[in-house]
Parts: C-alpha cells; sequence; structure tokens
C-alpha cells in the first residue's frame, strides 16, 4: 500500500459559525486547515512536515464553562510548534482542565497520540511505526480507530459504522480521495436501543447518531480526507455542504515540498 496514514473526518457545528475553508495559512503557509472565525484556531489542520492534529468535543451535557479557552488553539499550537506530539502533550497537560472536554488527536509520520482531559491518565500513544520513504518496504499492517465525542474507539454505532467502511475501502485498496469521503455520507441513525446515553434528549441523539447529520440550524458543515503517501507527500481534500447535505464547495491540496498546491479533484 502506498500510504503511511490516512485521516476521514466530518465537522459537525451549527450552520451559521464563521469559519473558513481549508485552505494554506496566510500566516503561516506550512499550515493547511480551516479556521474558527468565532472563538478562533482550528478543529483539524496538518503541516507540510507531516504533523497532524484533530479536535472533537466531548459530549457532556451541563458541564460547559463559557470563560472556558477556545479549544480549536489546541490544534493551532500544535501545528505551529516543531516538537514531538509526547512533547506537546506533557506540556499541555497541567493547563489541560481549564478547558473544557475535548479529545486531540495528533501525529507525525507514524507516531500517533490520543489525548482527553476527560481521560484517566490524560494521553495514550496509538499508532507508531518507522515510516519509510522507500516504496519498496514491506506494507504496514492496516489498523483502523474511531473518534466522536466520547473517548477514543468508544463503540458508539456512528464511529462502528464508518470505521468499518473505512476499513473496508482500505483492505479493497479503494483510497482515493473521493471514495473515503464517501464513506462518511451515511445519514441513517441509529436505532433508539443503541443510541448513547450522554444526557441529551431522545430526539437529540437520535440526530446525532447519524455519522452524517441533517438538520437546518445544526449538522455536518464538512467531509476532510487527509493521508500522508510512502514517500512523506501529503494529500488533502474538503467537501462543504448546505445544511441540507448538497455540496458546497471542494478542494484539493498536495505538498510540493514545504508548499501547498492545489489539485484538480
Amino acid at each position: 500500500m502506498d500510504w503511511n496514514w490516512v485521516v476521514v473526518a466530518n465537522r459537525d457545528e451549527v450552520h451559521d459559525r464563521p469559519s473558513t475553508d481549508m485552505q494554506p495559512w496566510d500566516d503561516d503557509p506550512q499550515i493547511l486547515a480551516g479556521r474558527d472565525l468565532k472563538a478562533g484556531g482550528s478543529w483539524l489542520g496538518v503541516h507540510t512536515d507531516g504533523r497532524f492534529a484533530l479536535l472533537t468535543n466531548y459530549r457532556e451535557p451541563g458541564k460547559q464553562r463559557a470563560d472556558a479557552p477556545s479549544r480549536g488553539f489546541l490544534v493551532e499550537q500544535f501545528l505551529r510548534q516543531s516538537v514531538t506530539p509526547e512533547t506537546y502533550l506533557d506540556a499541555l497537560n497541567p493547563i489541560s482542565q481549564q478547558y473544557n472536554g475535548f479529545n486531540l488527536l495528533i501525529g507525525r509520520d507514524g507516531d500517533w497520540w490520543h489525548a482527553s482531559n476527560r481521560l484517566p491518565g490524560w494521553k495514550q500513544l496509538i499508532g507508531w511505526q518507522e515510516t519509510s520513504r522507500s516504496p519498496s518496504a514491506s506494507d504496514p499492517v492496516v489498523s483502523a480507530y474511531g473518534l466522536s465525542n466520547a473517548l477514543f474507539d468508544t463503540p458508539w454505532p456512528k464511529v462502528i459504522r464508518t470505521r468499518e467502511a473505512v476499513y473496508q475501502r482500505l483492505l479493497d485498496g479503494r483510497i482515493s480521495l473521493d471514495v473515503l469521503a464517501d464513506a462518511m455520507r451515511d445519514c441513517e441513525p441509529a436505532p433508539d436501543v443503541e443510541l448513547p446515553r450522554t444526557g441529551l434528549a431522545l430526539d437529540r441523539e437520535r440526530l446525532l447518531s447519524s455519522p452524517f447529520i441533517l438538520s437546518p440550524e445544526y449538522g455536518t458543515r464538512c467531509t476532510t480526507v487527509v493521508m500522508q503517501k510512502r514517500d512523506g507527500s501529503i494529500l488533502a481534500q474538503e467537501t462543504t455542504y448546505f445544511p441540507d447535505g448538497r455540496t458546497k464547495n471542494r478542494s484539493g491540496w498536495c505538498t510540493q515540498g514545504d508548499t501547498w498546491s492545489r489539485i484538480e479533484v
């Protein structure tokens, strides 16, 4: 297989929250990410050197502090710092409880970590391997994980379904950006008996249980696919949506050395 790692993610958010699409940042063009124009930072981003970061909120109704700092800056700070994932998490740990509940997935090449200020022990190593830049190197074992608004790989129905859908595509060698993104277009809610019990009203749990959320006020804003090939190059695609699920825009990017270039998608 011609890739080191692949991330496929949906961003669910209120539709009128201002943000930019994924693009190189004017003040740091090696970073490719969207920007939250309300609170700052980002929810997902990647650096030309292979650093990647993704953030999700931890669902705990009634426990949000209005004065907590923006969690989006956790993504931005990692992408701006030339440190290892573990070093970054060790520095963040002492102040992690200042934030509302979050999951942070960060990695570089084969060194991947998950951290959460709701996880006993704070951080966990989820993948490490000596990534090779040689096409002749033996293929690594294919593994797939999922993350939503609980702890890493918590078996919520939407996590199980999308993890399996992506995993099968990888095993079958169907790793084009479009095919991987299509795995996240699942609008089917979970049966009531399988819904997580997070303290939300039943109708809200139903709405949030589908991998791709459709509603006028809150739903899936974009699907992002990022993959690092065996030669170290990175491909990324973002598809944004209208509230009714129709595609609004699609953009593609690839690394050219330490810069990002647009590609046709």
